[in-house]
This record gives structure tokens, C-alpha cells and sequence, in this order.
């Protein structure tokens, strides 16, 4: 059995641990409250994409319109960083031509 130093000496050291765990707990609930919060602009957008009708049919077309009942699959296009094409010659290397290089090229 323990004497009264003993349980004095276990009861601060519980009470030791329990006031670190405490402080820690306070540490961390401060660094919560500064985190900024992250943008919804991404979840707001999934409703939207999960309410489009599923594809049944798909038609290609080289005018970039879509004929009278048709409805464009991509509705959100990305153009890249930079408008233009990607070129891949002969040789297998790649070439980023920019619109001033198709209408230019000559120059």
C-alpha cells in the first residue's frame, strides 16, 4: 500500500499531467481559431455537375456549336495558361504556338 507521501506524489503527477494535457488542448484550439477558412467554391459546384442529365449519345462536331436539341458536353472550358495550340512535329518535340504565332507565321 501507499503511504500519505505516496498518494500526495501520485496525485501531483496526475495532476501534472492532467493541467499539461489541458495547456496543449488551449495551444491548439488557439491555433484553430487562426487558421483561415478554405474556399466552398469547389463543393458548391458538385450539386450542380451531379443534377446534369447523364449522356445517352454523343456527336461530334468541328464548329464548336451545337445543333437546335444538342447540348454542349464540356460547359466549362479551360483554355490554358496561354491561348494557342500545343504543335507536336515529326521528331516527337512539342512547340506551344500562340494565337500571334498562327496568325503571324512568317514572323
Amino acid at each position: 500500500m501507499l503511504n500519505n507521501v505516496g498518494k500526495a506524489v501520485l496525485f501531483a503527477i496526475i495532476n501534472i499531467a492532467f493541467i499539461t494535457l489541458a495547456w496543449m488542448f488551449k495551444i491548439q484550439a488557439n491555433k484553430m481559431n487562426q487558421t483561415p477558412i478554405p474556399s466552398t467554391k469547389v463543393i458548391e459546384q458538385v450539386p450542380a455537375d451531379w443534377d446534369a442529365v447523364p449522356f445517352v449519345d454523343v456527336t461530334v462536331s468541328d464548329f464548336g456549336v451545337c445543333s437546335y436539341g444538342q447540348s454542349p458536353i464540356f460547359e466549362k472550358k479551360w483554355g490554358g495558361l496561354l491561348e494557342g495550340c500545343l504543335y507536336t512535329g515529326k521528331d516527337q518535340s512539342t512547340e506551344l504556338l500562340t494565337v500571334e504565332d498562327i496568325l503571324s507565321p512568317g514572323s
